[in-house]
């Protein structure tokens, strides 16, 4: 505002070295372990796309799954459509891709043994097994096996079958499931910093769906097929909190997901070429 003033400032030198001794080659270096939390590198990587410093700027790649694991989840979906679709429910999963073998029970019903769904795939043997109810005591109290069917695989199938992906005949990489780092049907996975979940220490990752999918028949439902795009967001433990019992350096704790999905019949031409109905969705998973 065309104010002028006087100033009086004096600099004591208080320390100096001159040559190649004056100092060490980290002090030129940016070496804070989680810089790209803190820094924004926008203007720079507009620049500098191709930098290798530009794709560590996007943080820590997401964890993968181990080949066998035993996961809880306890699933909400909300359908803005469909209120018959809106519920929580609880899925128990053991994997295992080695053995090419996998067990799902879902558990949606008021009784937690007698309303459980089982599907056990056991591929080496060419064996899928569906039922309902747990099954596994002397007494009738309502958890009896019912609507027991075994059916042999089918050959050299890709997709989900009910609750299972298989790729190419074999149970698919645990990966799969939740598309854990899935280049084929999803954006790169892209980090989103540190954050909690249930008061855990984690990190979060987002990345963006778009899959289509033919589902075949089975004994519980007509084959269709389905188009699904979401927005996807990944939460995992950080390496520092664990479960005593875990022998993984991080373990998955949440999945949300917000989207739609698009469902088709198969017409007598053999297409999937009959609307059958569309549909957005709000889900969360929690492990």
């Amino acid at each position: 505002d065309g104010k002028s003033g006087k100033f009086d400032t004096k600099y004591q030198i208080v320390s100096f070295f001159s040559g190649p001794q004056a100092f060490d080659e980290e002090d030129m270096q940016f070496i804070f372990e989680d810089w790209y939390a803190q820094c924004d590198t926008t203007s720079y990587c507009n620049t500098y796309p191709s930098n290798s410093l530009c794709s560590a700027s996007r943080g820590p790649e997401m964890p993968s799954l181990p080949d066998q694991f035993f996961a809880a989840m306890e699933g909400t979906w909300g359908d803005d459509e469909n209120e018959g679709y809106s519920g929580t429910w609880v899925l128990e999963e053991w994997y295992d891709y080695p053995g090419n073998m996998a067990h799902v029970v879902l558990h949606n019903g008021p009784d937690w043994r007698g309303d459980a769904m089982h599907q056990l795939d056991r591929l080496d043997d060419d064996q899928k097994w569906i039922w309902i109810g747990d099954g596994d005591d002397d007494d009738s109290d309502g958890d009896e096996i019912q609507q027991c069917v075994l059916t042999p695989a089918i050959s050299n199938f890709t997709g989900v079958d009910v609750f299972i992906s298989e790729t190419a005949g074999h149970i698919a990489s645990p990966s799969r499931w939740f598309r854990w780092n899935d280049n084929k049907f999803t954006t790169s996975d892209i980090w989103h910093g540190y954050t909690t979940v249930r008061g855990i220490p984690a990190q979060k990752w987002k990345s963006t769906w778009t899959e289509y999918d033919e589902v075949p028949g089975s004994p519980l439902q007509k084959t269709y097929a389905s188009n699904m795009t979401a927005s996807v967001s990944y939460y995992w433990s950080n390496k520092s909190w664990n479960i005593i019992s875990s022998n993984w350096d991080t373990v998955p704790l949440r999945l949300e997901m917000k989207g739609t999905y698009k469902l088709y019949n198969k017409s007598s031409s053999g297409k999937y070429d009959i609307f059958w109905t569309e549909s957005s969705f709000d889900s969360t998973f929690s492990m």
